[in-house]
């Protein structure tokens, strides 16, 4: 148990450091040996839980899906609601990202890796489609891979616009990009407006 404990300290500390010289010098020029010396642990024991630095970065991202779907499960309870809870949780996304910059840049940097792009979809599309297999019975698989693909074109659009683009940005791009994200996922006709008011009033303040 104090061993588990202790690796979980280690893999939780690695994460932390290159979190901080990502943000402080940028992910190319951050180095493994930078990592290591910085967290104070052996190169031997940073391979022990990741491959390389991008798999280190591919854990950050995860790290960002993880809690949003956290916080959306705990806020949503028992309400089973496809619609609201996928709504919800890129809500929350966009909210953990858009509240601190550098993070948001890191999130940016993840879609331009081949394996974390195709992590963040094939996640996608197992989680919704878990979540919308009884209300939409007649998406098949590849459908729903497809569709997922489609929304991560439209986040990492709105997320660079959020952040870079100031005359544009800001809190209202989530729920422009909340609009095609639903009609992506065939939400029924006159249900869009209450869905996207109950997600506001659901985001914490």
């Amino acid at each position: 148990m104090k061993r588990d404990k202790h690796k979980m300290a280690v893999k939780s500390r690695v994460l932390e450091v290159a979190k901080q010289l990502f943000i402080a010098q940028g992910y190319s020029k951050t180095t493994i040996k930078e990592i290591t010396q910085k967290a104070e642990i052996t190169t031997g024991s940073l391979y022990h839980f990741f491959k390389d630095k991008e798999d280190i970065l591919l854990h950050m991202t995860q790290e960002v899906f993880d809690l949003a779907a956290t916080m959306s499960d705990d806020i949503l309870g028992q309400d089973n609601d496809p619609w609201l809870r996928l709504s919800l949780e890129i809500a929350l996304q966009f909210n953990l990202i858009l509240s601190h910059g550098p993070i948001g840049e890191l999130y940016l940097l993840s879609y331009e890796s081949e394996a974390i792009s195709r992590y963040i979809v094939q996640r996608a599309q197992a989680r919704n489609q878990d979540m919308f297999q009884a209300s939409l019975p007649h998406v098949t698989h590849d459908e729903f891979y497809i569709m997922c693909l489609a929304i991560k074109g439209i986040l990492h659009s709105f997320i660079q616009d959020a952040l870079y683009n100031k005359k544009h940005g800001g809190p209202m791009v989530i729920y422009r990009a909340l609009d095609m994200v639903l009609l992506i996922f065939q939400i029924p006709k006159g249900r869009l407006d209450g869905v996207i008011s109950k997600t506001h009033a659901l985001i914490p303040k």
